[in-house]
Protein backbone atom coordinates (compact mmCIF):
# COMPACT_ATOMS: atom_id res chain seq x y z
CA UNK A 1 0.00 0.00 0.00
CA UNK A 2 1.01 3.06 -0.94
CA UNK A 3 4.17 2.17 -3.53
CA UNK A 4 2.47 0.44 -6.31
CA UNK A 5 -0.88 1.18 -5.55
CA UNK A 6 -2.68 3.06 -2.72
CA UNK A 7 -5.85 0.12 -1.45
CA UNK A 8 -8.98 2.35 -0.40
CA UNK A 9 -12.56 1.11 0.27
CA UNK A 10 -15.05 0.70 -2.64
CA UNK A 11 -17.03 3.23 -0.52
CA UNK A 12 -14.13 5.55 -0.89
CA UNK A 13 -13.77 4.92 -4.37
CA UNK A 14 -16.81 5.72 -5.48
CA UNK A 15 -16.72 8.69 -3.30
CA UNK A 16 -13.76 9.86 -5.22
CA UNK A 17 -15.26 9.10 -8.49
CA UNK A 18 -18.35 11.33 -8.01
CA UNK A 19 -16.30 14.13 -7.48
CA UNK A 20 -13.77 13.33 -10.14
CA UNK A 21 -10.66 12.64 -8.40
CA UNK A 22 -9.48 10.36 -11.08
CA UNK A 23 -8.19 11.33 -14.59
CA UNK A 24 -9.47 7.75 -15.52
CA UNK A 25 -10.65 4.81 -13.77
CA UNK A 26 -11.99 1.06 -14.23
CA UNK A 27 -13.22 -1.77 -12.55
CA UNK A 28 -11.16 -4.48 -13.43
CA UNK A 29 -11.62 -7.96 -12.33
CA UNK A 30 -13.78 -6.98 -9.87
CA UNK A 31 -11.14 -4.13 -8.80
CA UNK A 32 -11.46 -0.70 -8.83
CA UNK A 33 -8.29 1.32 -10.07
CA UNK A 34 -8.12 4.80 -11.17
CA UNK A 35 -5.36 7.46 -11.75
CA UNK A 36 -5.14 10.54 -9.25
CA UNK A 37 -5.99 13.27 -11.26
CA UNK A 38 -3.96 15.42 -8.55
CA UNK A 39 -0.93 12.74 -9.04
CA UNK A 40 -0.95 13.11 -12.49
CA UNK A 41 -1.67 17.40 -12.69
CA UNK A 42 1.35 17.45 -10.54
CA UNK A 43 3.56 15.43 -12.49
CA UNK A 44 2.69 16.99 -15.58
CA UNK A 45 3.71 20.42 -13.63
CA UNK A 46 6.18 19.51 -12.67
CA UNK A 47 7.82 18.95 -16.27
CA UNK A 48 7.33 14.76 -16.45
CA UNK A 49 5.50 12.79 -18.69
CA UNK A 50 2.85 10.35 -17.50
CA UNK A 51 2.79 6.70 -18.37
CA UNK A 52 -0.45 4.90 -17.84
CA UNK A 53 -0.66 1.20 -16.91
CA UNK A 54 -4.34 0.65 -17.38
CA UNK A 55 -6.45 -1.61 -19.43
CA UNK A 56 -9.29 0.01 -22.24
CA UNK A 57 -11.98 1.42 -20.37
CA UNK A 58 -9.55 3.46 -18.74
CA UNK A 59 -7.09 4.62 -22.52
CA UNK A 60 -10.99 5.18 -23.72
CA UNK A 61 -11.33 7.62 -20.89
CA UNK A 62 -7.71 9.33 -21.99
CA UNK A 63 -8.29 9.37 -25.74
CA UNK A 64 -12.03 11.02 -24.98
CA UNK A 65 -11.30 13.63 -22.69
CA UNK A 66 -9.59 17.16 -23.14
CA UNK A 67 -5.90 16.60 -22.49
CA UNK A 68 -3.83 16.75 -25.15
CA UNK A 69 -1.65 14.90 -27.03
CA UNK A 70 -2.52 11.52 -25.75
CA UNK A 71 -0.50 8.31 -27.62
CA UNK A 72 -1.75 4.52 -26.60
CA UNK A 73 -0.20 1.24 -26.85
CA UNK A 74 -2.11 -1.98 -26.69
CA UNK A 75 0.31 -4.42 -26.07
CA UNK A 76 -0.69 -8.11 -26.68
CA UNK A 77 0.42 -11.55 -26.40
CA UNK A 78 1.48 -13.74 -29.38
CA UNK A 79 -1.73 -16.01 -28.94
CA UNK A 80 -3.92 -16.70 -26.43
CA UNK A 81 -2.06 -20.20 -25.47
CA UNK A 82 1.37 -17.56 -24.85
CA UNK A 83 -1.50 -15.24 -22.29
CA UNK A 84 -2.44 -18.72 -20.72
CA UNK A 85 0.69 -20.05 -20.01
CA UNK A 86 2.34 -16.49 -18.67
CA UNK A 87 -0.49 -16.24 -15.88
CA UNK A 88 0.31 -20.01 -14.85
CA UNK A 89 3.95 -18.41 -14.35
CA UNK A 90 2.74 -15.05 -13.32
CA UNK A 91 0.58 -17.29 -10.62
CA UNK A 92 3.80 -18.85 -8.86
CA UNK A 93 4.47 -14.87 -7.43
CA UNK A 94 0.84 -13.20 -7.60
CA UNK A 95 -0.86 -16.28 -5.56
CA UNK A 96 -3.44 -16.19 -8.30
CA UNK A 97 -5.32 -19.44 -8.22
CA UNK A 98 -6.60 -21.74 -11.03
CA UNK A 99 -10.18 -19.62 -10.42
CA UNK A 100 -8.30 -16.06 -10.86
CA UNK A 101 -6.27 -17.14 -13.70
CA UNK A 102 -9.65 -18.49 -15.49
CA UNK A 103 -11.76 -15.64 -15.39
CA UNK A 104 -8.47 -13.31 -16.91
CA UNK A 105 -8.55 -16.06 -19.77
CA UNK A 106 -12.59 -15.46 -20.03
CA UNK A 107 -12.01 -11.63 -20.39
CA UNK A 108 -9.37 -12.33 -23.03
CA UNK A 109 -11.41 -12.01 -25.85
CA UNK A 110 -13.29 -8.57 -24.37
CA UNK A 111 -9.64 -7.00 -24.04
CA UNK A 112 -8.37 -8.19 -27.50
CA UNK A 113 -11.64 -6.63 -29.36
CA UNK A 114 -10.41 -3.48 -28.03
CA UNK A 115 -6.63 -3.19 -29.87
CA UNK A 116 -7.84 -1.06 -32.73
CA UNK A 117 -9.10 1.74 -30.81
CA UNK A 118 -5.47 2.53 -29.83
CA UNK A 119 -2.87 3.95 -31.77
CA UNK A 120 -0.05 1.38 -31.76
CA UNK A 121 -0.56 -2.78 -31.46
CA UNK A 122 2.64 -3.91 -30.14
CA UNK A 123 2.55 -7.95 -30.19
CA UNK A 124 4.99 -8.80 -27.39
CA UNK A 125 7.30 -11.94 -28.57
CA UNK A 126 10.06 -10.74 -26.36
CA UNK A 127 10.04 -8.50 -23.65
CA UNK A 128 13.27 -6.23 -24.35
CA UNK A 129 12.12 -6.49 -28.16
CA UNK A 130 8.70 -4.87 -27.31
CA UNK A 131 10.07 -2.49 -24.13
CA UNK A 132 12.24 -1.18 -27.31
CA UNK A 133 9.79 -0.98 -29.58
CA UNK A 134 7.55 1.71 -27.61
CA UNK A 135 10.84 3.18 -26.81
CA UNK A 136 11.30 3.83 -30.65
CA UNK A 137 7.79 5.13 -31.35
CA UNK A 138 8.17 7.54 -28.27
CA UNK A 139 12.00 8.83 -29.46
CA UNK A 140 9.85 9.58 -32.90
CA UNK A 141 7.13 11.47 -31.24
CA UNK A 142 9.05 13.43 -28.05
CA UNK A 143 6.98 15.83 -28.72
CA UNK A 144 4.12 14.38 -26.71
CA UNK A 145 2.85 14.80 -23.21
CA UNK A 146 1.06 11.87 -22.42
CA UNK A 147 1.20 8.29 -23.29
CA UNK A 148 -1.43 5.48 -22.14
CA UNK A 149 -0.24 1.93 -21.96
CA UNK A 150 -2.16 -0.80 -21.56
CA UNK A 151 -1.51 -4.19 -21.17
Amino acid sequence: NGKDYNFISEDCFKERIKNSAYVEYAIVFKNYYGSSHANVMKLLKDGYDVLFDIDWQGAKQLKNSNYSNILSFFIMPPSKNIIYDRLLQRSIFSGDNEEAINMRMAMYETEIKHKDEYDYIIINNNLVECVNKIHSLIDNLYFFSYWALSI
